[in-house]
C-alpha cells in the first residue's frame, strides 16, 4: 500500500494538463473582469458625451405647407 501511494505522488502524468486548465481559468476570469471594467468605461464616457452635447445642435423645422 506505500509503494502505491509513493507512486501515484511521484507520478506526473497530467500536470501538464492542469496547469493548462489552471491557466484557462485565470484567463477565462481576467477576461471577464475586464470586460465588465472596459464596459463601464466605455458607458460612463458615453453618458458624458451624451451630456455634453444635449441642446448643442437644434432640429430645424420641417419646410411645409
Amino acid at each position: 500500500m506505500g509503494n502505491e501511494i509513493r507512486r501515484l505522488l511521484a507520478d506526473e502524468s497530467g500536470v501538464d494538463l492542469i496547469e493548462y486548465m489552471l491557466l484557462a481559468t485565470f484567463l477565462a476570469i481576467a477576461g471577464a473582469l475586464g470586460i465588465q471594467v472596459l464596459g463601464t468605461a466605455m458607458n460612463n464616457s458615453y453618458q458624458s458625451w451624451d451630456s455634453a452635447t444635449q441642446g448643442a445642435w437644434e432640429t430645424p423645422e420641417p419646410i411645409g405647407p
